[in-house]
């Protein structure tokens, strides 16, 4: 199968063979992908390496954009360097990673459904600063921070709930619950209050691993 890296282009099994002589100036990270037959990978690993396609929900649960997609179509045709990286947490708390791929302004939240990949796509403004136990910070701007947690999804769409935030006015802070300031759910709180809410979470952050082959291979399942 043809195989995108960085521009480079294997267009087939003999040309994959031909490199068994190539000059050992060869990039490593283009060698493994081309020494790990393809049975040897998982489902995610192969979307990852763009040699499948996933199920994508499109950008900010947009369904209409909901169709087979390559990985290269969202992270710059598969640059697989420190400028993306990616989290391996599980969200939803179901027992299974979802693989969050950041790249850019963006994130790609990957996920298993019965054997297929799911893609959702989202801002990473929206998914900030990312947690072992798969809750999350997200900014509504410069004086807005939600933290966020109890992710769940359907086929089509990815949602959060907002546990706390906290809003600047000026010098003052304001703590809320429930949701984001002003919303019909959101309930001012104290300091106090909002401390003893996030006492419960260890906000231990979630290794982010740079978005490179290796690292593909070795930490995702």
């Amino acid at each position: 199968d043809a195989i995108s890296f960085s521009g480079a282009r294997i267009v087939d099994k003999k040309a994959v063979k031909a490199l068994e002589h190539a000059p050992a100036s060869l990039p490593l990270r283009l060698a493994l992908v081309l020494d790990v037959p393809d049975e040897e990978l998982s489902l995610m690993q192969k979307i990852l390496l763009n040699k499948a396609e996933f199920m994508g929900a499109g950008f900010q649960n947009k369904t209409e954009a909901f169709s087979k997609q390559k990985v290269e179509l969202y992270i710059g045709f598969c640059e697989y360097d420190a400028s993306n990286w990616f989290y391996v947490v599980d969200l939803d708390h179901n027992g299974k990673n979802e693989v969050c791929v950041v790249y850019g302004p963006y994130v790609l939240i990957l996920r298993d459904v019965d054997g297929e990949i799911v893609g959702y796509n989202w801002s990473y403004r929206s998914f900030e600063k990312v947690y072992a136990d798969g809750t999350f910070e997200s900014s509504g701007g410069a004086s807005l921070v939600c933290f966020n947690g109890n992710a769940t999804f359907t086929d089509t769409e990815f949602k959060r709930e907002i546990i706390t935030a906290i809003k600047w006015e000026g010098e003052t802070e304001h703590y809320y619950k429930n949701g984001e300031p002003y919303t019909e759910e959101s309930i001012e709180i104290t300091k106090a209050e909002y401390d003893q809410i996030m006492s419960q979470y260890p906000q231990v952050e979630a290794t982010a691993y740079d978005f490179t082959i290796e690292n593909i291979l070795k930490y995702v399942e």
